[in-house]
């Protein structure tokens, strides 16, 4: 479950097909060695062995510290993604005395910019926000909104695998239900086989008696009838 929350944000970091869906817990000490070697440490978190024999082991309270270290390392990708927000440094020494400075009104002052000839075409600005190709957020931090849309992606990706995980650990419950009717039937019939043993009768014998033969012997001659 935790490498796919992983592949949701790092899609090329986790390669699904190494790690195998099972109950038995070598295989799952091995996944988590496979994850804790392959991904977290190009993420630069370290996980102990201590630590993932606790999740493993379903101790409670052992994979909270996990899931918010990798919530912080999110945090710091999106964050260093992020382009950051460049200063205007005005300009410079060289393009003040340039022609096309002096044909352009200077922006953010309250000073008129010298009449431009009717024949002579201005350049745009080179600084507009159309030509940077970085979207411009005004009055908003642009890591914001990717960092809170991380944070609402991670926890309902949560959310989703925390509701499997109860169906899923509801099917278990079911089976080993039934693992245990079988178990007492399965003893039941020993018992009942053992009991035949003793006595050397056979299931047969027991469930279904002899039946008396429908032949019946010659009874007794009635008597001859005599003249008067």
């Amino acid at each position: 479950m935790l490498a796919e929350i992983v592949k949701h944000f790092y899609p090329r970091l986790v390669d699904l097909h190494n790690y195998v869906p099972t109950c038995n817990t070598d295989q799952k000490l091995s996944n988590w060695s496979v994850l804790n070697r392959k991904v977290f440490h190009k993420l630069r978190l370290w996980v102990s062995e201590t630590e993932i024999q606790k999740v493993v082991a379903n101790t409670p309270g052992a994979i909270e510290p996990i899931l918010l270290a990798l919530r912080e390392k999110v945090k710091d990708g999106a964050v260093q993604q992020a382009p950051p927000p460049t200063a205007d440094p005005g300009p410079s020494s060289a393009d003040a005395n340039s022609p096309q400075a002096q044909l352009t009104t200077p922006a953010h002052t309250g000073l008129q910019g010298p009449t431009v000839p009717s024949g002579v075409k201005t350049l745009p600005s080179q600084r507009t926000p159309e030509r940077t190709g970085h979207c411009v957020y005004i009055g908003q931090d642009p890591a914001d909104g990717s960092l809170e849309h991380l944070d609402s992606g991670l926890q309902q990706l949560l959310e989703e695998k925390e509701q499997a995980l109860v169906v899923l650990q509801e099917m278990v419950k079911i089976l080993q239900m039934k693992v245990v009717r079988l178990e007492r039937l399965l003893k039941l019939k020993e018992q009942q086989i053992g009991e035949l043993t003793r006595t050397g009768t056979s299931p047969s014998d027991r469930e279904w008696p002899r039946r008396k033969s429908p032949l019946r012997g010659p009874g007794p001659t009635p008597p001859k009838a005599t003249r008067p």
